[in-house]
């Protein structure tokens, strides 16, 4: 459909009838679209008092002999008929009529003033290929009003013809061919007609759409197609259907079928030659489009009687529907009454469950506080647990070599001791008897004293008896004392010995430190091979279970995806991978540092630029991973290249890898630097080779092995895991 016309401008006020007439494609009136009439307040206002004079006047001399001729001349006429004629109350006044519209026209020119050329619906131009005798044919058009002249052949009947075609016309109606392929230049297969309509101001169709000029072409050919083509101004097609032709120009009132419009010869030399009112009415009643009013207002006619015969029935189906309606209407308040209760419930359903979840997980989160509390007291009881066993266990092992040396030095002690009692045995009998000996003298000396009155007589007697019992008792006392004297020298060398035992007691704790030091060290080593060991046969059956595939040590998708990469031709350049696949260890004791040292880059694949690398992706989201390989965007080496590589009694990373492909070779070379990587097998070699000396040229990192731990990197001179 057209879109809504815009508003046009406003005539002067002081106008009193504007006729306004359906223009052609060389009409200059701007303004003018249909017939239409507008009247100012004044005007109107006269005109209706001079017509409803006149309309008295007339009435009462002439109503009766217009009735009778009505009844005497006219046939039999349809319901459709006497609505539409109205008895010919039109023509009563037809002098008066004429007389002021005779007048108002020749008033039109002072109002308006001089020609102006309109903004839109001018035809600018028109064109010809391959159309009727011509070739190319091409006119442009004024502004205004065009005056095409020129011998017979020159085209003239031909802008006329081609201006109808184009526009929406039939064949028939111009009167110059029964089908369009007779309008097709001889030895010529298909023709072309355009038609550029001017597209400006205010009342342009669509000009955001076509913009200041409409081309507009219609495409035939002998095999009987035929087709348009709606262009703007740019020469973008905006349609090809013959719809949107009508519709401009039914917007431009563009009535190429009216012969008022467009006159042929042959109609024209008709009409001259055999007019008649008859045939003037006819063009009459085509030319002012009354012929197709009628045959609407019969349709109309048609369609209100079939209606109204439906109305009673329509009527009372309106009537129940309207019952249906107020019923529907109930229910549907009832409907949404109950649906905003239902609304209303699960909302509140839903905040009590919501409430609950809240609740639960309130709870769940002081359980999971207490559960992390209690957690980090049982790791640190274990941890202390732990390092209470330990010490206890150490406290054990030293309390059981204690036991086991204080029972020897118990059995040594029990040996001193039996010597200790047999010489403090001895010491008593000894003290014994010079105890007695005491006592004996004791009694001499009081005997002496007693009879030293009464025996002065006998004093060298009893000097020399007390002489005599002197020597006698001085050597029993000489013998003692020498035996007391090897009971405290054996004393002295027990406890000696004793000291002695005390003394090696921490050389003991020293040597149980280091004893259990190298069994620690003695169960990583065993640990570490039991691991080793585990892994070995981990690997060997699964290598046993793919029958030996090279990607046996890979996921498990590695196979489906190197297949789909080899059916795969998007590839610039196929990518290589798992980089892993492509490396042959040569020395087996450097497995596991080397795996650790590549890690993710063995499971890599390698591209060749960024387009194949996201089409790589694409293509490993079609599989199942446990962990999806790297994509690296690979680095070549160019050929022949000498490496700075260090001496040649150190093993490097490269030298011990054997390669089958060499872009994996140079990516490896420039990511990880393998030429320059040292491998020692001995710890102390390595810190000599890099820490007592400067390193070596051209060695970047040194890895040593057999050590408590699995592998030490060195770097420069610094050491580390």
């Amino acid at each position: 459909m057209a879109p809504p016309k815009r508003s046009r401008a406003a005539v002067e006020a002081e106008e009193v009838l504007d006729v306004r007439r359906a223009r052609s494609f060389l009409s200059q009136d701007a303004s003018s679209k249909r017939v239409r009439l507008s009247y100012s307040t004044h005007e109107k206002r006269e005109d209706e008092s001079s017509s409803s004079d006149s309309e008295a006047t007339g009435n009462q001399d002439e109503d009766e002999d217009d009735n009778g001729r009505g009844r005497q001349d006219s046939p039999p006429r349809t319901q459709y008929e006497i609505a539409r004629d109205d008895g010919f109350r039109h023509l009563q006044y037809e002098d008066q009529d004429d007389q002021r519209a005779t007048q108002k026209i020749k008033s039109r020119p002072q109002r308006i003033g001089e020609n102006h050329a309109a903004e839109n619906g001018i035809i600018e131009s028109v064109e010809c290929f391959n159309f009727m005798c011509h070739e190319r044919l091409f006119v442009e058009l004024g502004p205004l009003i065009n005056f095409i002249v020129g011998e017979n052949g020159s085209g003239k009947s031909a802008v006329l013809t081609a201006l109808t075609l184009c526009l929406g016309g039939k064949a028939s109606s111009t009167n110059r061919g029964g089908s369009l392929k007779s309008f097709i230049k001889e030895g010529r297969d298909n023709s072309i007609i355009i038609v550029r309509i001017k597209n400006q101001g205010v009342d342009a169709y669509q000009p955001e759409v076509y913009g200041e000029t409409i081309r507009v072409e219609r495409h035939f050919s002998r095999a009987g197609s035929s087709g348009f083509k709606l262009k703007s101004v740019a020469g973008k097609t905006i349609s090809t259907k013959k719809a949107d032709v009508d519709e401009i120009s039914e917007y431009w009132a563009f009535q190429v079928d009216n012969p008022l419009n467009v006159l042929s010869q042959d109609n024209a030399r008709q009409f001259l030659n055999s007019s008649s009112a008859s045939m003037k009415y006819k063009f009459f009643v085509r030319g002012v489009q009354l012929e197709q009013l009628d045959n609407d207002y019969k349709l109309l006619t048609e369609i209100l009687e079939s209606h109204e015969a439906k109305l009673p029935s329509l009527q009372e189906h309106v009537r129940r529907s309207e019952r249906e309606f107020s019923e529907a209407r109930k229910l549907r308040d009832i409907a949404q009454r109950n649906e905003e209760m239902r609304r209303e419930y699960r909302r509140l359903r839903n905040q009590l469950y919501w409430s609950q979840v809240a609740e639960q997980e309130d709870l769940l989160q002081q359980c999971d506080d207490q559960i992390a509390s209690l957690d980090e007291v049982i790791n640190g009881s274990e941890s202390s647990i732990e390092q209470k066993s330990q010490a206890l266990s150490q406290c054990d092992e030293l309390l059981a070599r204690a036991q086991a040396a204080l029972q020897e030095k118990q059995m040594e002690a029990t040996t001193i001791n039996e010597d200790v009692a047999a010489a403090r045995a001895e010491f008593d009998e000894a003290k014994a008897q010079v105890t007695d000996i005491h006592r004996q003298l004791r009694d001499v000396q009081q005997r002496h004293s007693n009879a030293k009155a009464w025996v002065k007589d006998s004093e060298q007697k009893i000097q020399a008896e007390e002489q005599r019992l002197d020597a006698g008792a001085g050597s029993a006392r000489q013998e003692l004392e020498a035996r007391l004297n090897d009971a405290k020298s054996d004393e002295s060398s027990t406890r000696e010995k004793m000291d002695q035992g005390a003394n090696a007691m921490p050389e003991l704790r020293d040597a149980l430190k280091a004893a259990q030091s190298t069994e620690n060290a003695g169960r990583l080593d065993i640990n570490e091979k039991r691991e080793e060991i585990s892994s070995a046969e981990s690997r060997l059956q699964t290598l046993q279970r793919n029958g030996g595939s090279a990607y046996a040590a890979f996921d498990r998708s590695i196979p489906a995806l190197i297949q789909a990469i080899e059916q795969d031709s998007g590839f610039e350049e196929k990518p290589v991978g798992p980089i892993g696949a492509h490396i042959q260890l040569l020395k087996a004791e450097w497995g596991s540092i080397l795996d650790t040292t590549l890690g993710a880059t063995l499971d890599s694949f390698l591209v060749a630029n960024k387009r194949d690398q996201q089409r790589l992706a694409r293509l490993m989201q079609r599989f199942t991973w446990g962990r999806t390989p790297p994509i690296i965007i690979g680095k070549r080496l160019p050929p022949n290249m000498n490496l700075r590589e260090p001496d040649e009694r150190f093993d490097t990373v490269l030298r011990v890898l054997r390669f089958d492909n060499d872009w994996v070779r140079s990516q490896l070379i420039v990511a990880h630097s393998i030429d320059r990587i040292i491998l020692v097998k001995e710890r102390k070699k390595a810190e000599d080779v890099m820490l007592n000396h400067s390193p070596p040229p051209n060695v970047q990192v040194c890895l040593a092995s057999n050590f408590k731990e699995r592998h030490w990197l060195i770097y420069g001179a610094s050491c580390g895991l």
